[in-house]
């Protein structure tokens, strides 16, 4: 199993939300998303790993 991401903005946050499972083969997907929510977003970056189910 591999992440799913979904990158949101609400008010003044951007919000890179995070599911599935975060292993060695999803790594580069989890760097991929964080990288484009830094490239896109234009005030913090709020991480939600609630919907995580493994590191």
């Amino acid at each position: 199993m591999t992440i799913e991401w979904r990158y949101t903005i609400e008010g003044d946050l951007d919000i890179l939300s995070v599911a599935g499972h975060l292993g060695p083969d999803a790594a580069r997907r989890f760097t991929g998303a964080v990288g484009r929510a830094l490239a896109r977003g234009t005030g913090p970056v709020v991480v939600d790993l609630t919907e995580l189910r493994g590191w």
